[in-house]
């Protein structure tokens, strides 16, 4: 094929710079010059063919801070210097006595035999041509002059879509294509994690009040096909030799004539995948093994089952709210059907949900300037597998690059980043820890995180945007572990009109997150855990008893077990739940943080949650209302509520402070009770004013900072639960919406087994 780039006489189009040099600081920056094709310049590989035409442009960078258009040139880190994280590595890196051009070429591109470039998936999307841009960035000695630089770079063009141009990289080079158009990934989610969001929905195909427990094994995962349509850059670079490096970026340039629309689109990549996962699930709504149920429907009549079969019957006929609660078998058969078929369509539906709602969110944090996926090839590992893997990844397909990548036997190919990875940086931390070897260890450590991207397309003039704001505490005694995590994030439901959106166009959660790990769950722990489940609404008070036993067979049986509880309001909550935060009055939150107070075993007057609300709601709402009160008063006053209730030993505990389970020290230790209650409704005052008024997306960060201060501590965190969830009882309406659940995790041989409760 032709190798030379038609540009016309250089010596004439560049005669203002025919003695310069290209480390000149004199040249213009970037642009040294900008040329229409003078003849188009056809570049066939396999199947495509690549028109170069339009027009031309050569940029110069001579110094390390030289502002790329494209992004790739950068300044290179000091050699010294430690890598942060998942930091992102600068395709084209400056280095002293070294300068570049990078040639930035128009090119249309169609397949043989009419095609229509089906091949070429980034521009699947595309009716017809295709336009993309070429970028080649070739690195020269800074002494080199300009003119015989560009003549010798442009009479041997290079271009991605050649695997020989991509093997034939020097060290500081790259090559790139911009272009309109689909990139393919497959992601995978945890079957547990899929069941933990949404079991409160499975629990609606129950009668009310029936427990709900999912047991599914930790490693059992959903995969998911993910097609992400945008403007893409597509870059090879070389650091090294023997290695090329690989980065998908997202690209905000306007330079095409179309611009894609970006949406994320999942499926599944296989659907048997499921089986597992809805056996589980269907168990769990029976309640009973499904071996034994069949037996049961495979019998003719009613009189043809044994004393046990029969009592097994009766107890499905009430747990699936068969009308008349009368025991037929052609009835139950039906019911069941239905019951496996709707679950089905559920878990198909949710599993989707999730994974379409992850990927779209964390597509949406990522920024420009990061890598969607980065990868390192070993050439010689690879060997004749480089083609292959380059014609796939110019066609969007990334399902190999991000499989092997994530094996440990992988042969040739390195996965550095990859969008689903975490790359949350903390931009607070504090804590403390102790070391005693064998003997003993202890620390914790509270993190604050908060941070918003906005992606704009300047040519259709609009914009997204993506908050999210962490408030938590991890810590560790020994082998036991506590955590606590609120989450609030805010989201684009899409493409909103102007520079930046406003706050009323998100899409808004909050997640509070309990979590324990118990080398060895007592049954003490059983009643703790059990009591949170009832306070946040995952386990009903007629349900607390078996989920106890459930918990303390757990206990018996298993080591290493992690119990957490959750809390999600989304967006067809999220307006009701400002509502409740700004209005929440001292009566209200005395209550919820009397429920609040931990429960004791062998303690009468604090068994229940109402019985501690009893005891402890009006001392609080005290506490709340007059500032002069101290942690020490509100003992007093504790321990006065307990002895006028008859309960003397518990009025002694109060009245000592000396457990962090007492009011006084619970007061205490989570400071400024009234305070942080405050902030946390002038927070969500913000947030809903903002809303409402339609507020610049700015106003959500601000509102954030406000309200963090009502979840800073756990037991804040865990009285703001008792309060929504008490709350969103009274509006049955949107109480289903809630999603609530108690999920345990243990070691069952190699396999970790979570099991996720749920009452309905």
């Amino acid at each position: 094929m032709p190798e030379k780039l038609d540009l016309g006489d250089l010596s004439s189009h560049l005669a203002d710079h025919a003695a310069r040099r290209l480390g000149d600081s004199e040249l213009p920056n970037p642009t040294l010059l900008t040329r229409s094709v003078e003849r188009e310049l056809p570049v066939v590989n396999d199947d495509l063919t690549c028109t170069v035409g339009g027009d031309v442009t050569i940029d110069v960078f001579n110094a390390p801070g030289d502002e790329d258009p494209a992004g790739l040139f950068g300044e290179a880190p000091a050699e010294d210097a430690e890598p942060k994280g998942l930091e992102i590595r600068t395709p084209v890196p400056f280095a002293a006595d070294s300068a570049w051009l990078a040639y930035r070429t128009t090119a249309r591109v169609m397949a043989k035999g009419g095609l229509k470039a089906a091949k070429f998936g980034f521009a699947a999307a595309a009716d017809g041509e295709v336009s993309v841009l070429f970028h080649d960035y070739r690195r020269h000695r800074a002494e080199d002059f300009v003119v015989p630089s560009v003549a010798r770079d442009v009479a041997t063009a290079r271009f991605v879509v050649s695997a020989a141009d991509v093997r034939s990289l020097a060290p500081g080079e790259a090559l790139a294509l911009e272009v309109n158009g689909t990139l393919g990934v497959t992601v995978r989610l945890k079957w547990s994690d899929v069941f933990t969001t949404h079991i409160g929905a499975l629990g609606g195909l129950l009668a009310s009040g029936e427990d709900l427990g999912v047991k599914v094994g930790a490693r059992l995962r959903a995969s998911f096909k993910v097609k992400i349509d945008d403007h893409f850059l597509v870059v090879f670079s070389r650091q090294r030799e023997g290695e090329i490096d690989v980065q998908v970026r997202k690209s905000d340039r306007d330079a095409l004539t179309l611009r894609a629309a970006a949406r994320v689109n999942v499926r599944f990549a296989d659907k048997s995948q499921t089986e597992e996962a809805l056996r589980a699930a269907i168990e769990a709504l029976l309640g009973e093994p499904l071996e034994q149920v069949r037996t049961i429907l495979a019998k003719p009549r009613v009189a043809d089952l044994d004393p046990r079969e029969r009592a097994l019957a009766d107890r499905l006929v009430d747990r699936l709210r068969m009308e008349g609660k009368r025991l037929r078998l052609a009835a139950l058969r039906k019911r069941i059907e239905k019951l496996e078929s709707d679950a089905a369509a559920l878990i198909t539906r949710i599993a989707k949900q999730k994974a379409e709602f992850t990927v779209d969110f964390l597509y949406s944090r990522t920024r420009t300037e990061e890598a969607l996926i980065e990868v390192t090839l070993d050439e010689a590992g690879l060997g004749d597998g480089f083609r292959p893997l380059h014609g796939a990844m110019l066609r969007g397909d990334f399902a190999r690059v991000l499989e092997d990548g994530a094996s440990a036997a992988a042969n040739g190919v390195t996965l550095r980043r990859f969008m689903e990875e975490d790359t949350v940086k903390t931009t607070r931390s504090w804590g403390v820890s102790l070391d005693l070897g064998d003997l003993f260890s202890m620390g914790g450590k509270a993190r604050t995180y908060m941070r918003d991207t906005i992606r704009r397309d300047r040519r259709l003039e609009r914009s997204r945007f993506s908050f999210t704001a962490i408030e938590g505490y991890a810590g560790k005694w020994g082998r036991d572990s506590c955590q606590w995590k609120t989450t609030l994030t805010a989201r684009s439901r899409d493409w909103t009109p102007g520079a930046a959106p406003t706050a009323d166009g998100f899409n808004y959660t909050l997640h509070l997150l309990m979590q324990y790990g118990e080398r060895r769950l007592s049954a003490r722990d059983a009643g703790r855990f059990v009591d949170l489940g009832v306070l946040w609404g995952s386990v009903t008070p007629g349900g607390a008893r078996a989920a106890r036993e459930r918990l303390e067979r757990v206990g018996r049986e298993r080591r290493d077990v992690e119990v957490s509880f959750h809390l999600r309001f989304r967006k067809a909550t999220f307006p009701t739940l400002l509502e409740l935060l700004t209005g929440a009055d001292a009566r209200a939150v005395g209550m919820a943080l009397g429920r609040a107070v931990p429960w004791l075993a062998d303690e009468p007057g604090r068994e229940t949650p109402l019985l501690r609300q009893l005891l402890y709601g009006d001392s609080w709402r005290q506490y709340l209302e007059d500032p002069s009160l101290s942690a020490g008063d509100l003992a007093a006053a504790a321990s006065a509520s307990a002895r006028g209730s008859g309960h003397a030993g518990l009025a002694g505990f109060e009245r000592r402070m000396r457990h962090w389970w007492t009011v006084g020290d619970l007061a205490r230790k989570n400071g400024d009770t009234r305070g942080r209650w405050a902030d946390l409704a002038r927070g969500a005052e913000h947030l809903h004013e903002a809303i409402v008024d339609g507020g610049p997306h700015t106003q959500v960060g601000e509102a954030a900072r406000r309200m963090r201060r009502g979840w800073e501590h756990a037991f804040h965190v865990r009285a703001l639960g008792v309060y929504l969830t008490e709350a969103f009882r009274a509006h049955p309406h949107l109480w289903g919406s809630v999603s609530r659940s108690l999920r345990v995790e243990y070691r069952e041989g190699e396999e970790r087994v979570v099991l996720n409760l749920s009452s309905t």
